[in-house]
């Protein structure tokens, strides 16, 4: 069995595309090794490759997914962090994001966003975020529990998470059992609430969730206005970042015979400051922890 220290070099040697290195296959054999550190080592050298464009498909077609996921279930922390990490890098491939989601990842992937270390988390929701462009995973997504986790990581502001749990939220409410988790989650005070005081890219989120949970449920547009939607939607058409105030700049409210923008108007409102869902297209190499997150809502979002 090949040295910890060797697997990992030789993944980097993979990585700059020098020959004389273990394939793959030998690698994604090390995932089911009963030494821990072998393991660790195993799924580090894998995402290392993973990096590299042309290796992800080498990487899949050696039949990783099911062992990396299997890694991400029953791992130490470390290595199922990293397991977290190759997903997201392999779930670049559109075509791999379905079978990412068909090996089980996702529950493993909300287990680890609750019980791991602030960068695993981070890994977690990264992953989540990416494979649930894909529609099939956003009902898959709902159906293991994300919106608990996810309604508990809004709610905590020194979780650093609150960005991810948005992001996350505003596409799964693009889903019509993620919009009723959501809306059975009491979801609207909260989401009021960071549509007031929140950061300029979480309003936009909180506008798109809104929107969608509004939508042909008067009850939630009812709750939502109650709670000062309307107020902080206006403001921020008027003092929001560019990006928003180019979204109400298409705004078309229905005049109503009273003041208020009434149910239609409120709605406009939401429509107006939607972000628009696109496909990842991928990178040549993998964003730092701290960075990748926002690549991949600034790559959703329209621009």
């Amino acid at each position: 069995m090949p040295s910890h220290s060797l697997i990992v070099a030789c993944s980097y040697r993979k990585l700059n595309n020098k020959s004389d290195c273990y394939p793959p296959q030998i690698l994604v054999e090390l995932l089911s090794s009963p030494d821990p550190r072998t393991q660790e080592h195993a799924v580090t050298a894998l995402l290392n490759l993973s990096i590299n464009e042309s290796n992800k498909g080498a990487i899949v077609i050696a039949g990783a997914i099911h062992d990396i996921v299997e890694v991400l279930k029953h791992g130490s922390m470390e290595a199922r962090e990293n397991a977290a990490a190759t997903l997201f890098s392999l779930s670049v491939v559109d075509e791999n994001k379905v079978q990412i989601g068909a090996a089980g990842a996702i529950p493993a992937l909300i287990k680890l966003l609750c019980e791991g270390t602030p960068r695993g988390k981070k890994d977690a929701a990264t992953a989540i975020f990416n494979l649930s462009i894909y529609q099939g995973n956003k009902a898959r997504a709902v159906r293991a529990g994300i919106v608990t986790p996810l309604m508990s990581l809004l709610k905590d502001a020194g979780s650093g998470m609150v960005d991810e749990a948005l992001a996350i939220l505003a596409i799964l409410a693009s889903h019509q059992e993620g919009k009723v988790a959501i809306a059975q989650a009491d979801a609207i005070p909260i989401l009021v609430e960071v549509i007031r005081t929140g950061f300029p890219r979480n309003r936009e989120n909180v506008a798109a969730v809104l929107w969608s949970l509004c939508t042909g449920d008067l009850q939630q547009l009812k709750l939502a206005r109650e709670l000062g939607a309307e107020e902080a939607l206006q403001e921020l058409t008027e003092n929001g970042t560019d990006r928003a105030k180019r979204k109400a700049g298409n705004l078309r409210v229905i005049h109503l015979p009273h003041k208020s923008f009434g149910e239609v108007g409120t709605l406009n409102l939401f429509k107006s400051m939607l972000p628009t869902p696109l496909l990842f297209s991928g990178s040549e190499s993998l964003p730092s922890h701290s960075s990748s997150f926002n690549l991949l809502v600034d790559t959703w979002i329209e621009t």
